[in-house]
């Protein structure tokens, strides 16, 4: 059976509401809402992992070699939030630990395989309905 892995982008969007915990309960229930109504159309439950292209774009950005900027602590601090925020991390942990080389290659090999036996089954019941009326034509002669 395959994995699911659906990610919300734009979450940043969400920390403009204000309150108290910067939109927190209002992302929690975003990704609730997404898994529940995904797992009721899917039959499983997926991954789901929410992420700011936005945060990650800067932080990137503020990282290039040869970037001339404040140096402090609290920029640092503030840096570092941008890609925490971004929750991207947590998407390339996810991605590098469950893309593996066998991975990768049985996921390459299963679609065609997938595709194929799907093709297969409907020819076998094309076969079957055919055998049935032959029948029904040999018991007519």
């Amino acid at each position: 059976r395959k994995r699911v892995v659906l990610v919300i982008n734009k979450i940043d969007i969400l920390e403009r509401r204000q309150g108290d915990d910067h939109g927190q309960e209002t992302k929690q229930k975003m990704v609730d809402y997404v898994q529940e109504h995904a797992s009721d159309l899917l039959g499983a439950s997926p991954i789901v992992i929410p992420v700011s292209g936005r945060d990650a774009l800067s932080w990137k950005q503020l990282h290039k070699p040869g970037f001339v900027g404040s140096e402090n602590e609290s920029s640092s601090n503030s840096n570092n939030n941008l890609w925490t925020r971004s929750n991207f991390g947590r998407l390339e942990t996810f991605l590098s630990s469950t893309l593996t080389a066998s991975s990768k290659i049985k996921t390459k090999l299963s679609n065609p395989l997938g595709v194929a036996e799907g093709i297969l089954l409907d020819c076998k019941h094309e076969i079957e309905r055919r055998q049935e009326d032959l029948d029904i034509d040999v018991a007519t002669l």
